[in-house]
């Protein structure tokens, strides 16, 4: 599986692989064990075997070091002495706090959509993948609707043309937590936001940024709550029993 995943990632960074000397083995590294935790083959607590990885990729065991090393910088992993490293194991307030952050990146890609002008392929590609969320939503992996919601996120923030807020989204991470994202704020919380995406993306295709960012910030603004009101963190109003703003 760990082979197949190896394959898996070279082949999706376009060319990446034929490139030579030992910043191309560490970048090469860093995805792999990107994709192990991405995909669930490596959970909070799991050690990382730089044997294993080294392996998988046949390169040597200094590159997955500096792999190791740079993704204990980025919080994804944690060293341990005597022991190389493990998956960190992330408080449920940390991922909520990416979530967040992902949101409001949301937010400033679709308004610099307006900037860029004309972009009806990329809304003919939301609503493909709105659709697609509408549809997990109705079922019972909520999971998978989450998967769905983060590739929303991700391709609204690549195409928005600032390649500097898709290296910071990118570092959220937020493919890693999808399990513990669920786990947080629970299937029916996910599921039933999951039209919403298929409204934002039919603004969009109309030229409306604007009403785009308002649902999304609404329907964010919900979650968080809920979230914090279920958990005592939010006093809730008196006067209609809405929770207060955040």
């Amino acid at each position: 599986m760990i082979g197949a995943v190896a394959e898996e990632t070279s082949e999706g960074r376009g060319g990446a692989g034929k490139k030579t000397g030992s910043s191309a083995l560490v970048v090469q590294a860093i995805q792999h064990i990107d994709a192990l935790i991405g995909r669930g083959l490596l959970r909070p607590g799991d050690a990382i075997s730089e044997p294993e990885v080294g392996a998988a990729l046949s390169i040597g065991r200094v590159p997955v070091r500096e792999a190791i090393r740079i993704l204990a910088g980025e919080g994804i992993l944690e060293l341990v002495p005597n022991r190389s490293a493990r998956v960190r194991l992330v408080e449920p307030d940390e991922i909520l706090e990416r979530f967040e952050l992902l949101t409001w990146m949301s937010a400033c890609a679709m308004e610099r959509l307006v900037v860029e002008g004309a972009h009806e392929e990329l809304a003919d590609d939301l609503i493909g993948i709105a659709r697609r969320i509408e549809q997990r939503g109705k079922g019972m992996d909520a999971a998978a609707t989450m998967r769905e919601i983060n590739r929303f996120h991700a391709h609204i923030i690549r195409s928005c043309g600032n390649r500097y807020l898709a290296d910071v989204a990118s570092r959220t991470r937020m493919n890693h937590y999808t399990r513990s994202v669920v786990m947080i704020l629970g299937h029916r919380a996910i599921n039933a936001g999951a039209p919403k995406y298929l409204q934002m993306a039919q603004a969009i295709k109309n030229g409306d940024e604007g009403k785009a960012i308002k649902i999304l910030l609404k329907q964010a603004r919900k979650v968080l709550n809920d979230y914090r009101v279920d958990r005592g963190f939010v006093e809730r109003s008196r006067m209609d029993g809405r929770p207060l703003s955040i």
